[in-house]
C-alpha cells in the first residue's frame, strides 16, 4: 500500500510526459520472456495447431552440463519506478524488505542492483524501515563506489548520479530514521534544475488509512 501511495503521489507531481508505476515481487521469483520446462519431451518433435495447420517443431537441443554453478541472490523488489515519455527509467524508489537484509548475499545483491541503476544514470531513493533485521545497505552501496560506509540501519536516502563534462559524482541526501518519529521528505531529481518533493510521511499515513479494514 505504501509503494502504491508513493507512485500515485508522484504521478500528480511529475512533469508532463513522466509517469510512475509500482513493481513488487520477492527475490525468488524470476521473470523470463521465454519459459523453459524441466523434462519436456526432449527426444522427439512435438506438434501444435495454429490456423488449422499442424506445424512440426524442431527437436529440443539438450545442452551439456554447465561447467560451473555459482550461487546467485535475487533481491526483493518493492519499488516505485519513474519513467519518461520515451519509457526510459529515470528514477527508482526502493523500499527495503526483510529479505533484502537477511543474508550477506541478499545485501550485496540489493546494493549491486542500485549500483547498476546509478551507473545507467538512474536516480535512486532507498527507504530502510525494517527493524527485525540489521544491515547497512546504503553503506554497502557506498562501499561499492569507494566511499565510507554510513553505519546506518534505519534511514532514507536519495542518490543522484551526476555526469557532466569533467564532473562525475553521486550527490546523496541521507536522513537517519527513528521509530515513532516523522518520516522525512527527499528530493526526487528530474533533470539538472527540477526536483520533486517526495513526502514519505504523508504517503505513509495515506497508505495506513487506506489499508485499515472498514
Amino acid at each position: 500500500m505504501w509503494v502504491t501511495s508513493i507512485a500515485n503521489a508522484l504521478d500528480r507531481l511529475l512533469p508532463e510526459g513522466d509517469h510512475a508505476e509500482l513493481a513488487a515481487h520477492g527475490g525468488g521469483r524470476v521473470e523470463v520472456d521465454i519459459g523453459s520446462f524441466e523434462e519436456s519431451r526432449l527426444s522427439k518433435p512435438t506438434t501444435r495447431s495454429e490456423g488449422g495447420a499442424a506445424l512440426a517443431e524442431a527437436p529440443t537441443w539438450v545442452a551439456p552440463p554447465p561447467t560451473m554453478r555459482v550461487p546467485l541472490e535475487f533481491p526483493d523488489q518493492i519499488e516505485a519506478l519513474v519513467s519518461s515519455d520515451m519509457n526510459v527509467l529515470v528514477e527508482a524508489v526502493e523500499l527495503i524488505s526483510p529479505g533484502n537484509k537477511d543474508r550477506a548475499g541478499s545485501r550485496k545483491a540489493f546494493a549491486a542492483k542500485c549500483a547498476t541503476s546509478l551507473h545507467e544514470g538512474v536516480g535512486v531513493v532507498i527507504v530502510a524501515i525494517v527493524t527485525n533485521r540489521t544491515g547497512d545497505l546504503h553503506g554497502e552501496l557506498m562501499a561499492m563506489q569507494g566511499a565510507e560506509r554510513t553505519g546506518l540501519d534505519l534511514y532514507a536516502t536519495a542518490i543522484r548520479p551526476v555526469r557532466r563534462p569533467q564532473v562525475e559524482r553521486l550527490d546523496t541526501w541521507v536522513q537517519p530514521l527513528e521509530v515513532g518519529a516523522p518520516l522525512p521528505s527527499l528530493p526526487l531529481v528530474r533533470g539538472p534544475r527540477l526536483m520533486v518533493r517526495l513526502d514519505l510521511d504523508s504517503n505513509y499515513h495515506n497508505a495506513c488509512r487506506h489499508s485499515r479494514p472498514a
